[in-house]
């Protein structure tokens, strides 16, 4: 009996074009990046935590009279005239704002900037309101009286009155400037958990500036 002995298998194995073979390295590297603990634990571009997040200074209102801007819990507003009714209320209502949003007490910086120190019986009314209101909300209050001359001294007898009669609970302080109501103002911000700078303030009292009416 003759076996014959199987042909030879010959095995043709096609050339892989060197496009494909450049796909196949570069698919085997991404798919080492994706695997790596190093990669997988860093945000993705244009991710960024809270806590690196820039905070944004707010302008909460803006008219002819009175401006403010609000960063967490710090409220700053500017009077550029003497308030008329309805003004110390709106405050009233942003002092409580701001403590909602922030779920911190309100610290007010309070800047006169310029008017004439006319001030009705419905304004006055409305001053003692907004003290009594704010107590809930305000951990303390900066009052900034740039305004000078007996326009000065009438604006400093009339925010007196108004935290007497209001029976403020707040520590309130009146200063000349606010670069030296800021050493203050940040040990009251301090009382609500909060962490400031100078730098903070400053950047606050800029933005405040910046919205000043024509």
């Amino acid at each position: 009996m003759t076996v014959t002995a199987p042909s030879p298998v010959s095995l043709q194995v096609e050339p892989v074009p060197a496009e494909k073979q450049a796909q196949v390295r570069v698919a085997q590297v991404v798919d080492r990046l994706v695997r790596s603990p190093a990669l997988s634990s860093r945000p993705m571009q244009g991710e960024r935590s809270k806590s690196q997040r820039p905070e944004t200074i707010r302008v909460v209102h803006r008219d002819a009279v009175l401006t403010a801007v609000e960063r967490r819990n710090a409220l700053a507003i500017a009077w550029y005239d003497a308030p008329q009714p309805g003004h110390l209320l709106t405050v009233l209502r942003l002092m409580q704002e701001t403590q909602q949003r922030s779920g911190a007490r309100t610290c007010l910086l309070q800047v006169l900037v310029r008017g004439t120190p006319r001030f009705a019986e419905q304004v006055r009314e409305e001053g003692a309101k907004m003290v009594r209101g704010a107590s809930a909300c305000t951990a303390a209050s900066a009052h900034v009286i740039e305004v000078g001359g007996l326009a000065g001294v009438a604006s400093r007898a009339f925010i007196s009155t108004l935290l007497l009669v209001g029976r403020s609970r707040a520590p309130a302080k009146v200063f000349k400037d606010v670069s030296e109501a800021t050493s203050w103002y940040l040990t009251q911000l301090a009382t609500t958990g909060t962490v400031w700078s100078v730098a903070d303030i400053d950047a606050l009292h800029l933005a405040l500036k910046s919205q000043a009416p024509a």
